[in-house]
């Protein structure tokens, strides 16, 4: 049990980790540094764009991750992590209206659970060589 609930939470930090470190490089690379008003920021759709890819790519991560610590069942470690995720997305959906375009609130979650399914099938794949 004990490594079950370890595996979801090193596959969420690794994700969590991921998005905000990549995403406020990205930041910095598109808007020349961080922005200092959240309430009236704007993101542009370049930015948008490319926090699909770093969702894509740190939900692969996690992916991998909660394969890699849970050992056992590993769809099922994932299912737990891809439905946090989802309920995660709707919540954030929620908070941010109006802050994000609607395409992105639901985009963002949905190709995170991609990710994630990518992730922890490149792990089993290299459990099984």
């Amino acid at each position: 049990m004990g490594r079950s609930i370890l595996s979801i939470i090193a596959g969420y930090l690794t994700m969590a980790v991921g998005v905000s470190g990549a995403l406020a490089f990205a930041a910095v690379l598109v808007l020349g540094e961080l922005p200092t008003d959240l309430a009236a920021f704007e993101a542009p759709t370049s930015l948008l764009l490319i926090e699909l890819v770093i969702a894509l790519l740190a939900a692969a991560a996690g992916g991998y991750v909660c394969v890699f610590v849970a050992r056992r069942y590993p769809m099922r470690h994932l299912a737990v992590l891809a439905t946090l995720m989802l309920v995660l997305g709707v919540v954030s959906a929620m908070l941010e209206d109006g802050f994000k375009p609607m395409w992105s609130l639901i985009a963002v979650p949905l190709v995170a659970v991609a990710g994630l399914g990518w992730g922890g099938h490149m792990r089993v794949k290299h459990q099984q060589q």
